[in-house]
């Protein structure tokens, strides 16, 4: 709609805020709280898992929407008492990701706990897998004009992780919010 704000080329701050206000109150937060609830709990390995991989994924948006933002200290107002997260370089948050997803990816197990109220993946856990392994895809080709050699090692790092790749629309990461058939 090029009436509004875009296409006008005004600024509205509601309109230019609004991953901002939306993910670190609610989403960010949430799942920063799930994080720590089920970082240690050998029961929950495929839940912290995904949850980190759920995380890396919400903060990629709003590091490439924001730049340099609060990263590895944002959702832990009430963990650590922590009101004014540190803002991290865009820089370092991507390096974190490999990471996070790396390590993520590699505990998922599934013959370990059942990821229980998974509307994306309904539990299955190969499927979160190659999401991780896509994430890291992704990542590195957005990081490869600055850092190629890192770029290369990544994207190819991933490409060789066990569990594999999204290679099918099957294994698309989505949230089906209703099933509706029509017929004429």
């Amino acid at each position: 709609n090029t009436t509004n704000y875009g296409g006008r080329h005004t600024v509205d701050n509601s309109e230019m805020s609004r991953i901002w206000t939306s993910f670190y109150p609610s989403a960010i937060k949430n799942i920063t709280d799930a994080e720590y609830r089920t970082e240690n709990d050998a029961h929950k390995v495929n839940i912290n898992s995904a949850l980190r991989i759920y995380r890396v994924y919400l903060m990629s948006i709003i590091t490439d929407i924001y730049g340099d933002v609060p990263y590895s200290e944002a959702g832990k107002g009430f963990i650590s008492g922590i009101s004014n997260p540190k803002y991290d370089t865009q820089e370092s948050i991507y390096n974190n990701f490999f990471v996070e997803l790396d390590s993520a990816a590699s505990k998922l197990d599934a013959t370990k706990d059942k990821i229980n109220g998974d509307v994306i993946y309904n539990g299955d856990v190969s499927k979160w897998k190659k999401l991780a392994n896509s994430l890291r895809l992704r990542f590195a080709m957005r990081i490869s004009k600055v850092n190629p050699e890192k770029a290369q090692k990544e994207f190819e790092s991933a490409l060789q992780a066990d569990g594999g790749i999204i290679s099918t629309s099957s294994d698309d990461a989505l949230i089906k919010y209703m099933a509706i058939s029509f017929s004429f």
